[in-house]
Order: C-alpha cells, then structure tokens, then sequence
C-alpha cells in the first residue's frame, strides 16, 4: 500500500518505522527520540521527503533523523535535524539521495549537516548538486562527514556565469559579484588598463564593473 503524510504531528523513541509500502512525505513534523524516520532493513520500496520538519532529539551517532537500512529515501524538500547525526544509511541496502524539487530548492539542515562517521557527503548527492551555506557553494572533500556553523541547503552547481557587478555594501575600493544562484563574492577593484588608469582631474575606473 501507499501513505502521505501532509500535515500533524508524529512522535515517538522511534517516530516513523517503515518496512512495507510506499510513502510520500509532504508536510507535518515528525519527532522521534532515538530516529525520526527509519527504513527497515527489510524494506524495499521508496519514501520521497518532499516537505516537513524531520528532527531527532538523542544524542547518538549511528541514528540519524532520517535513516535507511534498507530500500531508498529520495529527500527534495523539508527541514532535517538530527541532533549530532542527521543522516544514516546503510550502502548498498539501504540508499538515501538528496535532490530537488521542480521548483529547483532543496531540503534544509538547519545548523547544518552531519552524517555517521564512515559516510561521505558527495556520496548523498544527487547529479550535478552541491551544499550550499550563507548563499555560496562549499566544496566538500573526499571523506568529509559534515558542514556546521550555519544552515546548510542543496542547490545545483552554478558556474556563476551571469554575475552582475555592485558597490553596495563596499568600502571605496571594492565591488561585490552577484549572481542570480545567491552567491556573492566581494574582491578589490582592478585599474590594469591604461585607459582607466587615474588622471589629474579624473578618478581611476575599475576595469571590471566600471566603478570610479
């Protein structure tokens, strides 16, 4: 059979165990003590997180606030905390992979995202998707478990092609690049071009975003 879950509250030392059917969760909050969510080892089907709030409230590693031992957890929506593990799967029986939704956002791990000690987190992401914290892209190192000091989302890669160029909130010899993604970066104005260099009665021009 299939349920969804839309709205409401579960709680519970384990919120949600699930070991048949498929289920679809959309909204609501899910509070477990020990796990959130947990796909039994037995389980083979598909749970897709599309929105709600899915917290664990132990202090232990090897559960997650969302844990698959078995089938596969597609998360693209809501808002994960954990405690100190947020995620926990159980390769290859168990696969959980974060995507997106059609409108292009991603779930939230607020105050970031941690996982059990010998997972990766590229391994949870979907193609093409990177973690993102305070509106830029973190790179992520072979064998690095989790992202903290701040909440961490997923969003596509961005090569920042189309950045526009802005002063505000700069001191007089900067400018900042923004990009539609979010993504911002504050660097120097450049005056390398002769053209632009200062004069007697004119001031130096950035070759980059024209600023004087």
């Amino acid at each position: 059979g299939s349920i969804t879950i839309s709205a409401g509250s579960i709680s519970g030392n384990t919120a949600l165990q699930i070991e048949d059917g498929t289920v679809s969760i959309t909204g609501g909050t899910i509070t477990g003590q020990k796990f959130g969510i947990c796909a039994d080892s037995s389980y083979s089907g598909t749970v897709t997180i599309t929105g709600g709030t899915i917290v664990k409230t132990a202090d232990s590693d090897y559960r997650g606030a969302v844990t698959c031992y078995g089938g596969e957890i597609l998360i693209t929506g809501g808002s994960i905390s954990g405690e100190t593990t947020d995620l926990v799967s159980s390769l290859p029986d168990g696969k959980i992979t974060l995507g997106l939704a059609e409108d292009g956002t991603g779930p939230v791990f607020p105050g970031g995202i941690s996982l059990y000690h010998d997972e990766e987190l590229n391994a949870y992401l979907d193609e093409g998707l990177v973690y993102w914290k305070n509106n830029n892209p973190i790179p992520v190192k072979a064998g690095q478990t989790e992202l903290t000091g701040g909440d961490v989302t997923v969003k596509a890669e961005c090569k920042h092609e189309n950045v526009t160029y802005s002063a505000e909130g700069t001191t007089d010899t900067q400018h900042k690049q923004v990009c539609p993604c979010g993504y911002e970066l504050t660097e120097d104005h450049s005056t390398e071009k002769d053209e632009n260099q200062a004069t007697c009665t004119d001031q130096a021009v950035c070759d980059i975003c024209g600023e004087s």
